[in-house]
């Protein structure tokens, strides 16, 4: 979901080949936890939808370690002007970084 009214050179974190591979992930790994669903490998659950992107979340979105997830953190608080001990929501991230706001959603809810 492109956001309008940005400034084209500060408008995502990620460059757009970046943004389109991490949504291709992304949307890997939630079909794949479907299929498992479906087969009756992994369990239905049930849980309260997430709101707040946390360093554990991003570790899950990127792939990568705990320290670049901080790092990426750090960038998004910087870009959305938020303070160290503020929450970033799912909006900010997806303002921040520029991968589908669905896709996001879907996979904290169903890879977290």
């Amino acid at each position: 979901m492109p956001v309008k009214n940005l400034p084209v050179a500060a408008k995502y974190i990620y460059s757009e080949s970046t943004i389109i591979k991490l949504n291709q992930l992304l949307r890997k790994r939630i079909l794949e936890h479907m299929r498992l669903q479906g087969e009756g490998k992994l369990p239905y659950a049930k849980k309260l939808p997430k709101y707040i992107v946390e360093i554990s979340d991003i570790m899950i979105i990127i792939g990568k370690t705990e320290r670049t997830a901080q790092r990426h953190m750090a960038r998004i608080r910087k870009k959305r002007k938020k303070k160290k001990g503020q929450m970033i929501t799912i909006k900010d991230f997806v303002l921040a970084t520029g991968i589908d706001e669905y896709t996001v959603r879907q996979a904290l809810n169903l890879l977290t």
